[in-house]
């Protein structure tokens, strides 16, 4: 496992709707969890399984994730341990670009010079 460097940063998109799995996503009682928030051999989420590793390449405070607000009854206990001003709460999924382009303006606006992996 690699130190994380100083001034790294990295992003988790997390505010997709996961709807070419909701077939394997559906619970029971028909509510559909985002495929990210689920887990393939119990235990962690995609979610969580995904900040393990990020965490091997950028301290918390250069990791920023992009989630949904419609979301947030999943998300919110995974992201407690990051800062609030990285938890990037889009009001709607507006989409891939708006999902990286917003945290990446979050992360220029805290260190200019950070590089992204």
């Amino acid at each position: 496992m690699q130190n994380p460097a100083a001034n790294c940063g990295a992003l988790v998109l997390a505010g997709g709707e996961g709807s070419r799995v909701r077939s394997l996503t559906t619970t029971a009682p028909g509510v559909s969890i985002p495929k990210q928030f689920c887990w393939l051999r119990g235990g962690s989420s995609l979610l969580e399984d995904a900040l393990r590793r990020v965490r091997s390449i950028a301290p918390d405070h250069w990791i920023c994730v992009a989630v949904a607000a419609q979301h947030q009854r999943w998300w919110l206990k995974s992201l407690s341990g990051l800062p609030v001003k990285n938890v990037v709460v889009q009001p709607k999924n507006c989409g891939t670009a708006s999902g990286i382009l917003l945290p990446l303006l979050q992360i220029v606006d805290s260190d200019p010079n950070a590089t992204m992996q």
